[in-house]
């Protein structure tokens, strides 16, 4: 897909998530592109519920940068993190669950909305042509991004849309201004304040039609973590034995194998060491030299009696192929 693979090695990054001033080298914000009033200052942390209404956007013309090649800094990182996250409130059903468009299942008015999520959604992030551009309108007009990417929220993620309007008018403002500084600390503290705020710690003990979904996901983070810090590997499962009748493959569980257990000098000596015991190992062990001696005759005898009649084969072809050329020579 081409709209996610890496741009190259300076711009490196997903472009469906990029930054429009890394995909195209141009600032946001030129000289006398109107902006909203009131966006230069951007109000506490500590105010961020306050007002879940989105403001109306009020044309003014504002001192902008003009510069050309942008460098990659700071800012363009905390960017795509905040376009990831716009992705995913309007992408995710809730935890773990992806948003499925149903027609059979939503009223008409909740149709429409459907329908303009799905084309906000491919508009920002799926179509590689024209992203970057969509990107700039959305930066620069409020009104567009309240339109395009925060009525296209899904329920669950409703209560953080303070939390994404207050990150959308920090990044304004440092791209206007052209200071990037403090904008780490900024995203830092949102989050930490809207992690403190009662209503979105308590947000799925309110819905309980979330409930499922969180249990989903929790187990399967136990799961990683229990893998990820356990001591002892992973089972391989169960081995495959070839039979060499037919070729097929039966499993066969790990518990059939015989585990043998190592063995000090001490344990695998006899137990008696009394003399007659001594006098019949020395029996047996004579008994077998004697037949690995025999063996060993029989083996030399053979195969001397095989190199012994070979030679004779040899002598035979020779002798009938002399008197041949014999008879020749008579004619």
């Amino acid at each position: 897909m081409e709209d996610m693979a890496f741009y190259d090695d300076e711009h490196r990054g997903t472009p469906a998530f990029m930054s429009y001033e890394i995909l195209t080298g141009k600032p946001y914000f030129q000289a006398d592109v109107p902006i909203n009033h009131g966006d230069d200052d951007l109000p506490p942390v500590s105010s961020m519920f306050g007002d879940d209404d989105a403001e109306a956007a009020k044309p003014a013309t504002s001192k902008s940068s003009t510069q050309e090649g942008i460098p990659h800094d700071a800012v363009h990182d905390l960017e795509s993190f905040f376009w990831v996250f716009c992705w995913l409130c309007m992408t995710r059903e809730g935890p773990g669950k992806k948003r499925e468009f149903k027609r059979g299942t939503l009223s008409p008015e909740a149709l429409v909305e459907a329908q303009n999520a799905q084309v906000a959604i491919f508009e920002t992030f799926e179509n590689g042509y024209n992203t970057p551009e969509k990107k700039k309108d959305l930066m620069t007009s409020k009104s567009t991004f309240e339109e395009k990417i925060i009525a296209s929220f899904t329920p669950y993620f409703g209560l953080v849309k303070p939390v994404v309007r207050y990150l959308y008018r920090a990044l304004r403002k440092a791209f206007r201004e052209r200071k990037f500084d403090d904008l780490h600390t900024t995203f830092i503290d949102v989050f930490n304040f809207a992690e403190q705020t009662p209503k979105l710690r308590n947000w799925h003990i309110e819905k309980p039609e979330y409930a499922p979904m969180e249990k989903a996901v929790r187990k399967s983070w136990e799961r990683e973590e229990s893998v990820s810090n356990s001591p002892k590997p992973e089972s391989a499962g169960t081995l495959e034995k070839v039979s060499r009748a037919t070729g097929t493959k039966r499993s066969r569980p790990r518990d059939e194998f015989e585990v043998i257990q190592e063995k000090s000098e001490e344990e695998a000596a006899p137990a008696s060491s009394s003399p007659s015991n001594r006098q019949g190992r020395k029996k047996r062990a004579k008994t077998a030299s004697s037949s690995r001696v025999s063996r060993g005759a029989e083996a030399v005898a053979g195969a001397a009696a095989q190199s012994n009649s070979s030679s004779q084969r040899a002598a035979g072809g020779r002798k009938e192929h002399k008197t041949y050329r014999k008879r020749n020579n008579c004619r």
